[in-house]
């Protein structure tokens, strides 16, 4: 039985759309949470939580998990020079705190890195580059705990970066994160690509993001958990596609991490051409049995008509439909996994708007 695991970050928890759209594509969600933090998953991730049971999960790192090897901790001090020289540059003279109506507390560029995420050769670069504020400490130990420390933004996001790749590698899982890391620092190749994930991971991830709508966050739980079991042989044939994409762009191949995530855009844009072309096929197969007459006696009739400028309008948009189907109706080669999944696709999208009753041109 197939277990398809993706292990979130850095934070507690994704967003409810996010986790929708991930959880079409995967059996469960792991994410980081230390052992002694309690945190209470917002109200969309709960409702998951409750009506999937085992959906969304969180693991504990333990100390190995978050040791830094000596290569990782010389790329991650380049790294970190790289960001004390964009907030040199930025000139941060100010910090800007924000107290929400729930008493969270939010500081602009800052993250709030709990301390068993930190080993003390991590600890020691931070401190070195000054990207760890001590001054900052009580809006930490406002949080009922002293085990938080206040780190640059960019800085946490690469540790736990890190921490995440390590988890995934050691447990055969995908990372996946809301946010995109500055590539203005992997452009100077101070990390790995691990700083980004392996490359079927962050295709996965671009994939989801381009195919599925955020309206997947609008529909009723009951029928989001309908469409999900429909799907569920969706998920093999994800993953099945994901290899075969990256095999045939030999993306393992590529070390720069600036340019494996470029191909990726592309892969990724390509491969949403394909998702509509298929979305117009099916179209294009609804449209055939709708008529009473048949596709050539249509063609026939219409250029007869080719002088009347409003019918030569519809004559210009059903060829492109009939030659869809010529093209569709023609086509006797076996498809590949990526083919197979673009139809998938295809219909996921009309699935969710309809249930979600959002009405979208194709």
């Amino acid at each position: 039985m197939t277990n398809f695991v993706s292990l979130f970050y850095p934070s507690a928890y994704p967003s409810g759309s996010w986790a929708r759209s991930s959880l079409l594509f995967y059996d469960k969600i792991r994410t980081i949470v230390p052992r002694d933090v309690s945190i209470s998953p917002p109200w969309g991730i709960k409702e998951l939580m409750d009506t999937i049971p085992g959906a969304i999960e969180t693991i504990s790192p333990i100390k190995s998990d978050v040791q830094i090897d000596t290569i990782n901790l010389d790329r991650l001090k380049k790294a970190f020079t790289e960001i004390k020289g964009k907030k040199t540059r930025e000139k941060m003279s100010r910090i800007k705190i924000k107290i929400h109506k729930t008493g969270a507390i939010e500081i602009e560029g800052y993250a709030f890195l709990h301390n068993t995420k930190i080993s003390n050769e991590v600890r020691n670069l931070l401190e070195e580059f000054g990207l760890v504020r001590p001054d900052l400490q009580c809006f930490a130990n406002n949080l009922a705990s002293d085990s938080f420390s206040i780190v640059n933004q960019d800085a946490s996001r690469l540790i736990l970066s890190l921490i995440a790749d390590k988890l995934a590698r050691k447990n055969g899982w995908n990372t996946i994160t809301e946010h995109e890391i500055d590539f203005t620092i992997n452009a100077l190749n101070a990390l790995d690509i691990s700083t980004i994930g392996e490359p079927d991971s962050v295709l996965a991830n671009s994939l989801i993001c381009c195919e599925i709508p955020i309206e997947v966050e609008k529909m009723k739980m009951e029928k989001y958990v309908k469409l999900r079991q429909a799907y569920s042989e969706i998920r093999v044939l994800f993953h099945r596609a994901v290899d075969e994409i990256c095999s045939l762009n030999r993306l393992q191949k590529i070390e720069n991490p600036k340019n494996l995530q470029d191909r990726i855009a592309e892969i990724t844009e390509d491969f949403h051409k394909g998702v509509i072309n298929f979305r117009k096929m099916r179209f294009a197969k609804q449209f055939k049995r709708w008529m009473p007459i048949s596709i050539g006696s249509l063609v026939s009739f219409l250029n007869l008509a080719w002088g009347r400028k409003d019918i030569a309008i519809v004559c210009e948009g059903l060829s492109i439909v009939i030659q869809l189907i010529q093209d569709f109706t023609k086509s006797d080669q076996p498809e590949s996994n990526a083919d197979q999944l673009k139809r998938q696709l295809a219909r996921v999208r009309g699935d969710i708007l309809r249930s979600a009753e959002v009405r979208r041109l194709i």
